[in-house]
């Protein structure tokens, strides 16, 4: 391509090898791995621009940094620049498929030689490679203001779930205030005296299933939708990635829930166990999702919400052993607090709901903005499309 040439990676930059820094003293110099910031340093292995990518565990997100830096072992780092803009060579370490390169079947990772081979394209002209930066810099720019958009709106939603599940929203629609607004202790808990303190398997019946046999193919590969831990994550579940098949569902315990049934994930590692989400369809499980049915003396959309917020709560209901579970024995008798008056319960829901909007319309625009950037890369890092000079 006139004006572009083809070269290595090799070609274009020195690829330096981080090292083990606990022998310096504290300073102002930051310590980077493949998780990013791990602490700040008084020496420097480089300074300036530079593209990092890692050597082992995350080897598949460059981090491009200005200034001094050191790197541990596990994170390379680029210097010498030949020909190529560093912000460059960052925007084109984005575009390759790391992973492919990866020379472990353990933790993966990379070896220099084989990032030096690696081939790549680029515009001759420094001018070109500056004008493709701007642009794809622009976009950078807007995608970190929405993502901290997004934060911010997920921090103002912790603050009013807090303040609402806690206190409730007075006739006035304003937020009571223990100074102002008369709070009792009911069933152990500080509540609003308009309120209720409820145990779960007061407001709701319980119900979990079995796992058909795996073995038996006629089970799978049905039209029942089948929900598995991992797709509960406070959200609407409109689909599933597994189904089941009608004589799998009555050959086995599992259970068939209704739309519109909140279900709790009883099993599963990290973070999910405790996640709820609500089924726009009907759906079967097993024992590892706990369905929340025949809902009363509140509102299910207000239930969910409550479950939300007591998240870590119900998480150390778990119980003990190697593999923490949870299971409707160990839920049941946890208390929520409870306005008496459904209106109370939709004001609340509304104002939740409304936060969640401005965070989905936040995300929505976060999701074009990638999307834009990807088109953009594929199109002027290939010089399939040539800038302006």
């Amino acid at each position: 391509m006139e004006g572009w040439k083809d070269g290595t990676i090799s070609s274009v930059a020195t690829i330096g090898n981080g090292c083990d820094y606990k022998h310096l003293k504290e300073g102002d110099v930051p310590v980077f791995g493949t998780g990013g910031y791990m602490s700040s340093v008084s020496d420097f292995l480089y300074d300036g621009e530079t593209v990092c990518i890692g050597r082992k565990g995350t080897i598949d997100v460059p981090m491009f940094h200005t200034g001094k830096i050191w790197t541990v072992d596990t994170l390379f780092y680029t210097h010498s620049f030949n020909n190529i803009l560093p912000k460059y060579l960052f925007y084109v370490f984005q575009t390759i498929n790391w992973k492919k390169y990866n020379e472990a079947t353990g933790v993966p990772s990379l070896s220099k030689r084989t990032i030096e081979q690696i081939e790549i394209s680029f515009p001759e002209s420094e001018d070109e490679q500056r004008e493709i930066v701007n642009i794809l810099s622009t976009i950078d720019h807007n995608i970190e203001q929405t993502e901290q958009l997004i934060t911010k709106y997920k921090n103002i939603k912790q603050g009013l779930m807090h303040d609402l599940l806690t206190f409730g929203v007075d006739e006035n629609g304003n937020i009571r205030n223990p100074q102002t607004h008369a709070f009792v202790e009911k069933r152990g808990m500080l509540v609003p005296a308009e309120w209720e303190v409820f145990c779960i398997d007061e407001l709701a019946d319980l119900k979990s299933g079995g796992t058909p046999n795996r073995g038996e193919s006629s089970f799978w590969n049905g039209g029942i939708p089948w929900v598995k831990t991992g797709e509960i994550n406070y959200s609407i579940i409109t689909d599933t990635e597994e189904y089941i098949t009608e004589k799998g569902l009555n050959s086995s315990s599992a259970f068939l829930f209704p739309r519109g049934t909140i279900l709790m994930a009883l099993y599963g590692q990290g973070k999910t166990r405790g996640r709820v989400a609500i089924l726009d369809i009907e759906a079967a499980s097993n024992q590892a999702c706990l369905g929340f049915l025949n809902i009363r003396e509140v509102i299910a959309s207000y239930l969910y919400l409550s479950l939300c917020y007591n998240y870590e709560k119900l998480r150390d209901l778990s119980n003990d052993g190697s593999q923490q579970n949870l299971s409707a024995t160990l839920i049941k008798d946890f208390l929520l607090g409870i306005p008496l008056d459904e209106k109370e319960q939709d004001r609340i829901t509304e104002i939740l709901e409304q936060q969640d909007k401005l965070i989905d319309s936040e995300q929505t625009n976060l999701n074009k903005l990638q999307m834009l950037k990807q088109g953009l890369m594929q199109d002027l890092l290939t010089g399939k499309v040539r800038v302006n000079l």
